[in-house]
């Protein structure tokens, strides 16, 4: 009858380390598919912005002005003592 109660006790034992192990199990992985959820939210949100600010960048107003930007800049340069005249002596 002893050695029935001690088999039922440890038994008993056995069964809460494993239900508690069991349980850490489950909240680790919880843990890691939240860490998981999370990771994906923010790489999407930086696609959209990465997505977003070259759209911005590609626009034919933005293309326009980057262009008359370099014009601007080449006629200065034209203009300014930094070039010199290249023209063959007549």
């Amino acid at each position: 009858m002893k050695q029935m109660k001690e088999d039922a006790d440890r038994n008993k034992q056995e069964d809460l380390k494993r239900s508690k192990e069991v349980a850490q199990l489950k909240k680790e992985q919880l843990k890691k598919e939240g860490l998981i959820r999370t990771l994906e939210n923010k790489r999407r949100q930086q696609d959209m912005v990465l997505k977003r600010k070259q759209e911005e960048v590609s626009t034919p107003a933005v293309l326009s002005l980057l262009a008359q930007l370099l014009q601007a800049q080449f006629e200065q340069l034209l203009n300014s003592s930094m070039v010199y005249d290249c023209s063959w002596p007549q």
